[in-house]
């Protein structure tokens, strides 16, 4: 059976084309798999319907290719390329792709996503009268570490933007999660250049553009840490730093013009987070921040210097001329170019597509300063930029500024939602979730989802890879030392490592190095005498590795000059180096996560949520130690390595470093 994707009539598979509008037939059911349900959005590359798994029954958001492109190779290779940039980032916040696939007949072309209801950021910030802090720093905090997922694969995303960023609500409209969308005109790393965008192109959507891509030339992560900053200059403010009808005008300010400081528009804006925007959307990359990451944690220091300075009035009324014309725009006046102007070229095509969804309840966490109109829902990875934000335009750099206004015959009004008003970020009663001031020697590990496990390993007790939440905490950034565990037995009488031989101190020249030969309960005694605990299992993977799956604390390469490993142990048993003199850095500034010792958990050795390994009886007792020590091999040294010792066991080889809980204040 054949369905028409605009009637939602079926018929017979003889039939080509609908008999009542004329579209295009395709299959009730792709590739045995997927059972097409309804289509649920549209755009200038392909259509997205909601499909349900024949065998297990989920739903699932399937895209596929419009026919008309169907031996376009070039346009086959984009649609492949957006599937393969959001498969290969696998972050929880960023969206996931699932399949790709050519039906047997070479009829169709698709990929297949996670289906998602909610509505874009953008949406909320024209529906929603306000957006506290609380969730300024849950959504930033979210997108900037998808968004680092992406550039350690050398993805840039190219097109960031509210309308690209998706709320996950719960049900009092709540934010409950945030994915980060569309990787249609993402750049990869061993992209071929001569393929895909040509040189001197100019893509994407012109108020959050970088300067860089205004000019079309190569772009690095920087360029979405300026679109970063932009969003952030909106959230404070109301408004984008260049408000022009002229798209060129636009990105032309970009490359030129100095944007007016925030704290100009929105003068109860602390100064710390005006300096932190500002750098942000510097004009040169090298003044930005280098990574998304440090863009997070320079926010969150700005948010936790301001804190108790930070006023509540709503800045609604400060923008009132703003709304007013953004309204307009809002309404249907906006203007974008589509993929058959002669300004576009063929990479431009990328779509936006949108879809009625569920209607929210009022948020018991977020007030509402105006009527809430029809909700959106969004279909994963395809954003609403033609129908949604300012025009998204592809066009190519240089051309003269009569050209877009007359636009070659290639401009369209877009329709717009029905509400016409812009909401503000604005500030409420209620702290935010900021980065409290670490204890000496210790890190700050913001909360967070990530994937545990490594379903590659030959070990069954690594698998299978499952999602696990962390709430906040402080880690020790190396391991702890023979001069720190000193002061512990000095202090409490605690008996010594055994290679200190009965001595209450270390040996001469080892103050620095890692302390060894201590069992888990020492190591859980020194954890308690400084105030601290030892990390659990989950704690541990996750600052070791982040949340982009890594293999090794600083990538998925082994180095060895980043770690202290490998060592011959048949001559020197005991191959310990001083602290933190290698570089291999986790994605939050840990040292030592692989190597040298290896490092006692709190948590004893259990099999993982729907694990097919078998475990004995007796290795229930067993705790969970982490990392690999100076003389494991590139395997053990892995952050999904899981070894276990009984808790009595001493040797050179294992030590540990301390956790300790953040306080409330950063869990709210």
């Amino acid at each position: 059976m054949k369905q028409c994707p605009a009637c939602g009539r079926e018929y017979d598979d003889s039939v080509t084309f609908c008999p009542v509008d004329g579209k295009g037939l395709m299959p009730v059911i792709i590739d045995g798999k997927y059972r097409i349900e309804k289509k649920i959005g549209e755009g200038g590359m392909g259509q997205v319907y909601r499909a349900i798994h024949v065998e297990i029954g989920s739903p699932f958001a399937v895209k596929v290719l419009h026919a008309q492109f169907g031996e376009d190779e070039k346009a086959i290779e984009r649609f492949r390329r957006e599937a393969q940039a959001a498969a290969q980032i696998r972050h929880p916040n960023a969206v996931s792709v699932t399949d790709f696939g050519v039906t047997k007949d070479s009829s169709l072309v698709y990929f297949v996503m996670e289906y998602l209801e909610g509505m874009s950021l953008g949406d909320r910030l024209r529906k929603v009268g306000e957006l506290s802090l609380e969730d300024i720093h849950f959504i930033y905090s979210c997108v900037c570490a998808a968004l680092h997922a992406a550039h350690l694969k050398g993805i840039v995303h190219r097109d960031v933007k509210p309308d690209n960023i998706f709320l996950l609500l719960d049900e009092n409209e709540g934010i409950k999660d945030v994915k980060v969308l569309d990787f249609g005109i993402a750049k990869l790393k061993r992209q071929d250049k001569s393929t895909l965008t040509a040189s001197g192109t100019v893509i994407g959507t012109p108020d959050y553009m970088s300067p860089e891509q205004c000019q079309g030339i190569e772009l690095d992560a920087r360029s979405d840490i300026y679109s970063l900053g932009i969003i952030l200059y909106e959230l404070f403010t109301g408004q984008v730093p260049f408000q022009n009808d002229n798209s060129m005008a636009t990105l032309i300010a970009h490359v030129s013009q100095a944007p007016r400081p925030p704290i100009e528009i929105n003068p109860s804006l602390p100064p710390e987070i005006n300096s932190v925007i500002l750098r942000a959307i510097s004009k040169n990359p090298n003044d930005r921040p280098e990574t998304a990451l440090y863009l997070l944690a320079e926010l969150e220091q700005a948010m936790q210097s301001a804190g108790a300075n930070f006023g509540t009035r709503p800045l609604n009324n400060l923008l009132k001329v703003q709304r007013h014309i953004r309204g307009q725009r809002e309404s249907g006046q906006d203007r974008a170019l589509t993929a058959n102007s002669t300004l576009t070229i063929a990479d431009a095509a990328s779509e936006r597509e949108t879809v009625e969804g569920k209607r929210p309840t009022k948020s018991s966490r977020q007030r509402t300063s105006e009527p809430v109109g029809k909700t959106q829902a969004y279909v994963a990875v395809d954003s609403q930029a033609a129908a949604k934000s300012k025009s998204w335009l592809p066009l190519a750099a240089g051309l003269a500024i009569a050209a877009l206004v007359l636009g070659g015959g290639g401009w369209y009004l877009s329709q717009r939602a029905a509400s016409t008003s812009r909401s503000v970020a604005t500030v409420a009663n209620s702290k935010p979730p900021l980065a409290p001031p670490a204890p000496p020697g210790m890190v700050y590990i913001p909360g967070g989802a990530f994937t545990m496990g490594n379903n590659a390993s030959a070990d069954d007790f690594e698998k299978p890879e499952h999602e696990r939440k962390v709430a906040p905490f402080f880690m020790d950034k190396t391991e702890v030392t023979n001069e720190q565990y000193a002061q512990f037995v000095q202090e409490t009488g605690h008996p010594p490592p055994l290679n200190w031989r009965g001595q209450k101190t270390f040996p001469p020249g080892t103050a620095k190095l890692p302390v060894a030969e201590v069992s888990w309960d020492d190591a859980q005694a020194f954890a308690k005498w400084a105030g601290k605990r030892l990390p659990t299992e989950v704690e541990w993977e996750y600052a070791a590795r982040g949340t982009d799956r890594r293999l090794y604390p600083w990538g998925n390469e082994f180095d060895s000059s980043k770690l202290n490993a490998g060592r011959d142990i048949s001559q020197i048993k005991d191959q310990r180096r001083q602290v933190g003199s290698f570089s291999g850095e986790s994605p939050f500034g840990l040292l030592d996560m692989a190597g040298n010792v290896s490092e006692w958990t709190e948590s004893g050795y259990d099999l993982y949520p729907g694990s097919q390994a078998v475990v004995k009886p007796q290795f229930q007792p067993l705790k969970i130690v982490r990392g690999g020590c100076f003389a494991d091999d590139a395997r053990k040294t892995m952050t999904t390595r899981r070894l276990m010792n009984e808790r009595t066991f001493r040797d050179l080889s294992t030590g540990f470093r301390c956790a300790k809980d953040a306080p409330p204040a950063a869990q709210q």
